[in-house]
């Protein structure tokens, strides 16, 4: 997952070796037991090349390192660091023409490699000076005494054995050219190749490697991606074989320099982004090649572990890759971080996923992410740094490489989701009401022994056409519910669930009953109940004057309710009394200018006596209005039963769970 910047910068380099002072004279004693610690100062702008190194000391004085006299393990730790790599600093120029040329800073290639970069030219042996290939400028500051060096062998970083070589011939300005391979990568992948301690140093021993990995681990475990360093010499008349030589040969019998601790920090959204990811009963879990004490740090600082997880949510991908498929499936539940994964190792999971029932959406950027990227539910490439071929395998490319990017877009789907069933809940209670209307208004009979409608036909065609439209597509409008992130997914399978269908048949026959009881109580309450004859037809004054004020009531009643509607359909669960009615502008202005289209309707002559078949109304408005809050109260109490059942998911804060990696349906 891509939880961290673009912009890393290298932190602390240890070395194994005990100085006695800053001079290149120093004795030097491969020690890798204690070693030596150096600090990198860091800037505001991760890519300007100024700052200095300190040796670090216990006595509490740090001088700083000069650049012209290095000590030797840090001239040949920083030449490794700075060789082994192809990326670029460079200074960002203005246009032609333009007068201000200091526009800042920028690194080009990969961010690790940037910084190692950056580091090199803060300590004087930037590989731009040590290649010959930089103009001069005076904020790129370099040593005085650097040797030149031509590059004839790269091998680029692969994934698979975690690990770039390169091979240089070296000229002196004092002294014959030699050949230079260095190399850096993985701690288990690099010092295994290494028969030496340092150039012209000892040779390992058997307890080098728990010396060297302690140190590794206190770095990772400070949040820092840690390269080990090592680099031989060659004579310069192997310069012929070294070219045709295969890469296994070549990345033996090395020498162990040192190690670099680079500071790469999590975007400043990613927790926030993960804390709704399990708000949302979305599982996030780190694959990643780092070391296992940097996977941590970065996952407890994202929030994917808490201080006190259990042992099993972190695991490597060694250990992840000797499982079986059955030993897999037993885990409850799978591991919330797998540092040092493989590629096949983020396939195994998302298989296991798969075997689980569960949906996966995997990130990555490399070429290697491709089998994982195409076998998940969703494949996230970055479109930033990520490959063509893991662009082409992604469903999905993100534009700004960034994690939360995908929370926000999880979010927004899910918002557009509700506003959906808000959209079919709407028109369909709608319709509901108007079916219970009509089929129980057949029970109206008039002198003649025909049903009399309670509303007229054209009546039901505007309410339905004209009057449901506009307010439905409001609602499609509104702004994500600040409980959508709070829901499971499973609870976004279908817009049809049990609640909403009953949802739509209470609110469509609260509103079909409060219409067909305005008809009844204007019709026998306070009229006579005659119906008059052929009312459906046409409307005579003497004959249809009731029922046609009785229309004109259920119209007027059932339209103004359906707008009232629109506001209680904006959430199924909140009451219309806590929500905030002003803020989605087009239904306020839809509802605005529906309400104004009654009374033309009522009230004109001949289109409300012709065309819709009813009178206009005059005491009857009270009861319209009185419709209206029964209605209200109804839905209220309806509410208040569904809380009930199903209560408000409030936002909890998941950083307080003693549980880690509890499986939750994804």
């Amino acid at each position: 997952m891509s939880f961290r910047v673009v912009q890393a910068d290298s932190r602390r380099l240890w070395a194994p070796a005990q100085t006695t002072g800053t001079g290149a004279s120093s004795e030097v004693k491969p020690d890798v037991e204690k070693g030596q610690i150096y600090t990198v100062e860091s800037s505001s702008d991760p890519f300007h090349p100024s700052g200095n190194v300190t040796i670090d000391s216990k006595s509490g004085s740090s001088p700083n390192a000069d650049i012209n006299d290095l000590p030797n393990p840090l001239r040949n730790l920083t030449l490794c660091a700075s060789l082994c790599s192809s990326a670029t600093v460079q200074r960002v120029r203005g246009e032609e023409g333009d007068g201000d040329e200091k526009k800042g800073w920028e690194g080009h290639g990969d961010a690790t490699e940037v910084a190692l970069q950056v580091f090199a030219h803060k300590i004087g042996h930037g590989r731009a000076h040590l290649t010959g290939n930089t103009k001069e400028d005076e904020d790129l500051i370099h040593a005085t005494n650097i040797d030149a060096h031509e590059v004839v062998v790269e091998h680029a970083f692969d994934s698979g054995i975690k690990r770039m070589s390169m091979a240089y011939v070296c000229t002196p300005s004092e002294g014959k050219p030699y050949i230079l391979v260095v190399m850096k990568g993985a701690f288990e992948r690099v010092f295994d190749r290494c028969t030496n301690i340092l150039l012209d140093g000892r040779a390992v021993t058997a307890s080098d490697m728990d010396s060297v990995m302690h140190h590794y681990e206190s770095l990772a475990s400070e949040g820092l991606r840690v390269l080990t360093m090592c680099a031989k010499r060659l004579p310069i008349n192997m310069l012929e074989s070294v070219k045709t030589m295969p890469r296994e040969e070549l990345e033996t019998d090395m020498s162990f320099l040192g190690l670099a601790g680079i500071y790469d920090p999590p975007r400043v959204e990613s927790a926030l982004a993960v804390k709704d990811c399990h708000r949302a009963s979305i599982v996030p879990r780190m694959l990643t090649g780092d070391h296992v004490g940097t996977a941590i740090a970065i996952a407890l600082d994202v929030g994917i572990l808490w201080r006190d997880y259990p042992k099993t949510a972190v695991m490597t991908g060694p250990e992840f890759d000797k499982l079986t498929d059955d030993e897999i499936d037993a885990l409850d539940p799978l591991p919330s971080v797998v540092a040092r994964c493989a590629p096949e190792t983020k396939v195994r999971m998302v298989e296991a996923l798969h075997r689980r029932g569960r949906l996966c959406i995997m990130t990555g950027d490399g070429v290697n992410d491709a089998p994982s990227l195409k076998r998940a539910d969703v494949g996230v490439a970055m479109g930033k740094n990520g490959s063509d071929i893991a662009k082409q395998c992604a469903e999905i490319v993100l534009s700004d490489d960034n994690f939360a990017t995908i929370i926000v877009a999880v979010k927004k789907g899910r918002g557009i989701f509700f506003n959906l069933g808000k959209f079919f809940l709407y028109l369909m209670s709608g319709n509901i009401a108007q079916i219970v209307l009509m089929l129980v208004g057949l029970a109206f009979i008039d002198e003649a022994g025909e049903s009399t409608f309670p509303i007229s036909p054209v009546g039901i065609l505007w309410i339905n056409t004209l009057c449901a439209g506009p307010p439905a597509l409001a609602l499609g409008l509104e702004e994500t519910p600040a409980d959508a992130m709070l829901r499971t997914p499973a609870e976004y399978k279908t817009i049809f669930t049990f609640w909403w269908i009953v949802d739509l048949f209470a609110y469509g026959f609260f509103m079909g009953a409060i219409a067909l009881a305005n008809f009844a109580i204007v019709m026998y309450g306070y009229f006579d109940g005659f119906l008059g004859l052929d009312c459906n037809e046409r409307l005579d004054k003497d004959l249809c004057d009731f029922t046609g004020r009785a229309r004109g009531s259920v119209f007027a009643s059932f339209l103004f309710i359906l707008l009232v509607h629109a506001f209680v359909c904006k959430h199924p669960l909140q009451s219309i009394f806590k929500m905030n009615l002003i803020e989605n502008k087009p239904l306020l202005w839809s509802v605005s200018i529906l309400c104004l289209s009654v009374f033309p309707v009522i009230f004109i002559p001949v289109i409300n006596d012709r065309v819709f078949l009813l009178f206009p109304i005059e005491w009857e408005w009270g009861l319209v209005f009185a419709s209206m809050v029964v209605y209200l109260i109804c839905t209220e109490l309806y509410k208040i039963m569904r809380r009930h059942i199903t209560p408000i998911q409030v936002a909890t804060d998941h950083t307080a769970e003693k549980e880690v990696g509890t499986e939750k349906m994804v």
